[in-house]
């Protein structure tokens, strides 16, 4: 198989026109005026790209009806064809993945560069609890080439039903250890464990070791004041963090100052938000909070999908400048704008 509208893509001849309806990552639809002569080769030609065809078909096609030529060329500079298709690759795992990055893209860049450019990038989650497990392991499904996971704690008992990638015999030990090693087992892309708490002490030295990173993840949002300071401070020195925690994700952050001023709309929009915040800051409440693994799915998927975007650039992401909010009473997500 060499050419075949993208998965999203559908093509009819009704009332002598071709009528082609694109559902991602735009709806636009598509109308092309056929003469009378055309019709029966516009069907031949519309049922060849919605079944998958080959080149030698469609120049048989094309010989009887060179105007079928010129259709097909402004379908393919549409960018409404796929280049890639999974069954001509069955060794790579991420085969699958490329053809739904090949359904949104709408550029000249192979869908195969976009996944190989995946390959190439590196991000540092902070945090191996329910998110940051949930997050490593998708991240690594969707082929990011180095993932750094920087956390202190040992498994216990109690992380087991929310932070799935650990099991009873892994209690007693490094968060960061256990999971590093299960994730590079699936040799997907490498994984790095870091023992340590991140903190105003050593987050230079932390991030000397990681390099230069592409992107930092891993923390909720709004930030308690303690971490208000660390975050801004690594912002300072040139780097994008994105934002998770259980019931949201997102905004993305490239300056210090955009930390106060999404905070800032998020206490006027909701008020609450400063209850949480004064939470976050009592030690004694920091460790005890409901978690809930389906939640901990739901958000670290956007979060996922969210960061693919900003690697690929496949599309706009939805949460540069907002943030997924997910409202545990009926499971629906709302877009939270700033």
């Amino acid at each position: 198989m060499e050419y075949m509208f993208k998965y999203d893509v559908y093509g009819k001849v009704e009332n002598k026109e071709i009528k082609i309806l694109e559902l991602i990552p735009i709806k636009r639809r598509y109308v092309i005026k056929l003469k009378d002569d055309e019709v029966s080769s516009a069907k031949q030609l519309i049922d060849l790209l919605n079944h998958g065809t080959t080149l030698q078909e469609l120049e048989k096609l094309f010989a009887k009806k060179e105007t079928m030529n010129n259709i097909f060329v402004f379908l393919k500079k549409q960018y409404l064809l796929a280049n890639y298709f999974g069954d001509n690759h069955p060794d790579d795992p991420f085969a699958r993945q490329i053809e739904m990055l090949d359904s949104f893209n709408r550029s000249s860049v192979s869908t195969s560069k976009l996944q190989s450019d995946l390959s190439q990038k590196s991000v540092l989650i902070i945090g191996a609890g329910g998110v940051g497990t949930a997050l490593s392991n998708l991240l690594n499904s969707c082929g990011i080439g180095h993932i750094f996971i920087v956390d202190a704690d040992i498994i216990e008992n109690t992380n087991l039903s929310r932070q799935f990638l650990y099991n009873r015999d892994d209690v007693g030990k490094p968060k960061v250890e256990v999971l590093s090693q299960k994730l590079n087992k699936r040799g997907l892309g490498k994984v790095t464990g870091i023992n340590a708490m991140l903190t105003l002490s050593n987050y230079k030295d932390i991030l000397k070791d990681v390099g230069n990173v592409d992107l930092i993840t891993g923390m909720p949002f709004p930030f308690s004041s303690s971490l208000n300071k660390l975050y801004k401070d690594i912002l300072t020195l040139g780097y994008t963090m994105y934002a998770i925690g259980e019931h949201d994700a997102g905004p993305l952050f490239t300056k210090s100052n955009e930390i106060d001023k999404v905070a800032n709309s998020i206490i006027a929009k909701y008020p609450a938000t400063n209850f949480l915040n004064q939470r976050r800051d009592n030690p004694a409440r920091h460790d005890r909070h409901p978690s809930f693994l389906p939640e901990i799915q739901i958000t670290s998927s956007l979060a996922a999908a969210e960061i693919v975007k900003y690697f690929t650039q496949i599309t706009t992401m939805n949460t540069e400048n907002a943030m997924y909010s997910l409202h545990s009473d009926n499971y629906t997500v709302s877009l939270v704008k700033f």
